[in-house]
């Protein structure tokens, strides 16, 4: 039977999507030439927030598989895929075009790309390859949990995959961000299985030292992919480990709970909404970094909120968001 989640799994996720809005306003700020004289510190900012935010998301996720049940038989392992190729596939090729043509009509490099690696999806379109990469993810550890039915066993391949991947690039962007992600994925659904680690203050303090001292020598600079891999992992466990501990009755708690559960058009809409309101202050002569911030960050986190909400108003209109609500895998 399937544990049921903890709350604060979505209070994670909601501080993970914040900070993914947070990392996308700063790119954006950081690319236009009209905040060159903050380029240094947008630079940073970046470096060090891209050196965690995505592996956080794909933990997250891994947690929550850990809850589920994975002695499938053949059928049922269709079935948990056929799902996730509705809840993920939908979204990520209906607003994957949306956001090739919405690029191409304000002359975004994005629509350099051929029209046959839009629809064959040979290279992603921006940052919905998360949601391509995740997908792939979850394909190939439920069918290795399907076939194997040991955990360990499943580590040692998906290490050596990890492993092999740091060494040796193919070049293949799909195959490249698999083999870097794909471990973040399941020691976090190990960490769903050993729970108890979450309070481990040792380990906890230990964690955060070394993200420390990994950001005082520079290392969000690096190349490494090992290097990565470390301050990854050395920040993203202490922030589910210490999201775990907030006091559920908060509004803070309640506020970014409630904001995991509307990840998915959180992360569909804020890109564009974030360019739209950039390009909009500029065209009017706003070249203030602090407006542009505040103003990208505000639009971009609770306009997709509120269109959520709009559209789960009506039947079928939210199916672009959650179309698993409504195609039900046989």
């Amino acid at each position: 039977m399937e544990k049921k989640r903890s709350e604060w799994v979505d209070f994670t996720r909601g501080i993970a999507i914040f900070l993914v809005v947070f990392g996308h306003v700063n790119l954006g700020c950081f690319f236009c030439p009209a905040f060159e004289s903050a380029h240094d510190f947008l630079y940073t900012q970046h470096l060090i927030l891209y050196s965690f935010h995505m592996p956080l998301f794909f933990m997250i996720s891994g947690f929550i598989y850990g809850y589920k049940k994975t002695n499938y038989n053949l059928c049922e392992l269709k079935k948990a895929l056929t799902g996730k190729l509705i809840a993920l596939g939908i979204p990520y090729f209906i607003f994957s075009i949306t956001l090739y043509l919405f690029k191409y009509l304000i002359g975004g490099d994005d629509y350099l790309l051929s029209w046959q690696d839009l629809f064959f999806q040979i290279k992603p379109v921006e940052y919905y390859w998360f949601l391509y990469i995740l997908f792939l993810i979850f394909c190939i550890v439920e069918v290795l949990d399907y076939v194997f039915k040991n955990d360990f066993t499943v580590f040692v391949i998906l290490l050596v995959i990890t492993v092999s991947g740091w060494n040796f690039t193919t070049g293949v962007f799909l195959f490249d961000e698999v083999s870097n992600r794909i471990i973040f994925f399941y020691l976090a659904k190990l960490l769903a299985r050993r729970p108890e680690l979450l309070r481990n203050n040792i380990l906890i303090i230990s964690c955060i030292i070394a993200f420390l001292v990994l950001c005082h020598t520079g290392a969000y600079n690096e190349t490494s992919a090992s290097l990565n891999f470390i301050m990854a992992i050395s920040i993203s466990f202490p922030i589910m480990a210490v999201c775990s501990r907030i006091k559920t009755g908060s509004r803070f708690f309640q506020y970014f709970s409630t904001a995991g559960k509307r990840t998915m058009p959180i992360y569909l809409l804020h890109g564009p909404i974030a360019t739209i309101v950039r390009m909009s202050l500029l065209h009017i002569g706003i070249d203030s970094l602090p407006v542009h911030f505040i103003t990208g960050m505000a639009v971009a986190w609770f306009l997709p909120v509120y269109t959520w909400k709009l559209a789960s108003r009506w039947k079928y209109s939210d199916f672009l968001f959650y179309p698993l609500k409504y195609l039900k895998p046989k």
